[in-house]
């Protein structure tokens, strides 16, 4: 549930038109569905992406009175939508990855009137994308080429967000405010062989410190 200017957003099925985005002002004739994006398939998409929910935290997200969110038209596969609350306010943002391919954009973010996501647009690979009044742009290519870096715990910290990927091994990243440059802030792998094992996850900001999920060289 998402609370955008006093009205309350969040994803129901009312067994008539499956898991669409519906809104609430707090009254029974306050309550209603925004729009059914997907009808021909009784929900957002076929398979639904609600059931990333618990996985991917904060897939509704609230950036300047707009509501973002991933969804599928069945047109387009799953891609970047808005919402201002009303039907003919709510439709694609950015068809990411043409074609009824998904660029799939997931770990929405705001910070400071940007909204930041990773997405696939099918060149790069899962990558960190960037909202902002400038358009909807890939902000880092990590990995070069179609191999992806999959920025995930995607989380804000006083002015930087924070972030994992794999630049050939797991990192700990950060972008600050107003810059579009990535920067390393530290190494969060254990060299197994030849293989890097991610040592990190679950980042969360408490009181204006970065908190995570880690582990020592010997696994502990």
């Amino acid at each position: 549930m998402t609370n955008v200017n006093g009205t309350l957003f969040f994803v129901a099925n009312d067994g008539v038109s499956g898991y669409e985005l519906w809104k609430s002002n707090g009254t029974s004739e306050g309550t209603m569905l925004v729009r059914d994006v997907h009808p021909t398939a009784h929900g957002l998409g076929a398979p639904s992406p609600w059931y990333l929910l618990e996985e991917v935290n904060h897939t509704l997200t609230n950036v300047d009175g707009i509501l973002y969110f991933p969804a599928s038209d069945g047109i387009h596969g799953f891609e970047l939508w808005r919402s201002d609350g009303t039907l003919e306010g709510t439709y694609l943002e950015k068809d990411i990855r043409p074609g009824k391919e998904s660029s799939s954009p997931f770990w929405l973010r705001e910070l400071n009137g940007s909204l930041y996501f990773s997405a696939n647009d099918g060149s790069a690979g899962e990558e960190l994308w960037k909202r902002d009044t400038d358009g909807t742009f890939l902000t880092t290519n990590l990995r070069l080429g179609p191999v992806s870096s999959s920025p995930r715990y995607l989380v804000v910290v006083d002015n930087s967000l924070y972030f994992i990927a794999d630049a050939y091994y797991p990192g700990l990243w950060r972008i600050d405010e107003g810059d579009n440059n990535v920067h390393h802030v530290a190494n969060v792998s254990t060299l197994t062989g030849n293989y890097y094992s991610p040592q990190a996850s679950e980042l969360t900001n408490v009181a204006g410190t970065l908190y995570f999920v880690g582990a020592t060289e010997d696994g502990g």
